[in-house]
């Protein structure tokens, strides 16, 4: 009886995990889709996933890009980052891995994660670290405890890389 009831125990635990994972440790899995520029999914599990110590521009959300001319273009630069992440991370339908390792609760009771992609590509590409030096999300500067995001930020600053190209400015 004792050997049923662990047999039992065990099935329900492995099938049941996506559900009821707390989020304490490190999950693996398929990239089930990219939300926006901090906010991925995983196959299997229930919740979002937002990439700790970053903040993309949201999905509705413009810059403006001034230029020499005095001329002035609204871009949707929250539409930007999104395509920017799907693109660097699914690679024409790769069976990407992502490996999250979780750092919080965010505001919105939301796993906070240092994410981590793995395809034919990509050994291990942090995708928190790699939006913020390509200047597609800014260094959380309130809540990071990782110093290197801010100095990500400033080279993409110093390099003009997105949202820091030229005359664009985006709003916090």
């Amino acid at each position: 009886m004792l050997r049923i009831f662990l047999l039992f125990t065990l099935f329900y635990s492995f099938s049941s995990h996506a559900e009821t994972m707390p989020y304490t440790t490190q999950i693996r899995g398929k990239l089930d889709r990219v939300v926006d520029g901090d906010t991925i999914r995983i196959q299997g599990y229930k919740d979002s996933f937002r990439l700790y110590g970053i903040n993309a521009i949201e999905v509705n959300q413009t810059c403006i890009s001034h230029h020499g001319n005095g001329e002035r273009k609204e871009i949707n630069y929250g539409r930007v980052a999104t395509e920017f992440l799907k693109k660097e991370i699914l690679h024409d339908d790769m069976d990407t891995i992502i490996t999250c390792d979780f750092n919080a609760t965010g505001y919105y009771q939301r796993p906070l994660a240092t994410c981590y992609a793995q395809n034919q590509i990509y050994k291990k590409l942090n995708l928190n670290k790699l939006m913020v030096f390509r200047g597609r999300a800014f260094a959380d500067h309130k809540y990071a405890k990782d110093r290197e995001y801010l100095a990500l930020e400033a080279i993409a600053k110093k390099n003009n890389w997105g949202m820091w190209r030229g005359n664009m400015r985006c709003k916090r």
